[in-house]
């Protein structure tokens, strides 16, 4: 299997109140957090990453993946592209406050090199770190690492996804939090 990350012009980035079914994505990796209030899988996915928080019934779907991917139409609330620098507040179900930004950088090849190599060296400490194929053009393939800070409360999440053909990396950073008024 080809693990070639797919064009950044193709990217969109989408939020969903309910789980979109992981059958829909090339995933390559998965981990899933629980803690006693909420329970977050964490997918890396051929083009970005599904981030999925539950709670009580409560089904919440961050997805960073090709436009062209066949997604369901009901229950998005947001949807938009990455091309440009963008944040987002949601408060779903009065059971969680969900706020996102996410933005596309470019770099300069010699830089591109640096922030590819900080990755492969943070992931032994923490987080989660996938290194596509090259595509032929550029030694090294793209890499995907998510870094996940889970407290009783609330859950962090950084992704960075790069893509060595254009010298640009996605950035995008999560927070779930339980709103005060839900706490059990």
């Amino acid at each position: 299997m080809l693990t070639v990350r797919p064009k950044i012009s193709e990217l969109a980035f989408r939020v969903f109140g309910r789980s979109l079914h992981p059958e829909l994505f090339e995933t390559y990796l998965t981990r899933t957090i629980a803690r006693e209030q909420y329970r977050l899988r964490i997918d890396i996915t051929s083009s970005g990453h599904l981030l999925t928080w539950q709670r009580d019934g409560i089904v919440f779907s961050e997805v960073a993946c090709s436009s062209l991917q066949p997604l369901p139409s009901g229950h998005q609330l947001y949807g938009g592209s990455v091309g440009r620098p963008n944040q987002e507040k949601i408060c779903y179900q009065k059971s969680l406050d969900y706020r996102c930004d996410f933005q596309l950088d470019s770099a300069r090849p010699q830089t591109f090199s640096m922030i590819q190599n900080e990755l492969l060296k943070s992931f032994p400490c923490e987080g989660m770190l996938f290194q596509f194929q090259s595509s032929g053009r550029i030694e090294m393939g793209a890499i995907s690492y998510v870094n996940i800070q889970s407290r009783q409360n609330t859950v962090h999440v950084r992704a960075f996804h790069t893509f060595p053909d254009a010298y640009l990396v996605m950035k995008s950073e999560s927070i779930f939090s339980i709103p005060e008024s839900a706490r059990e």
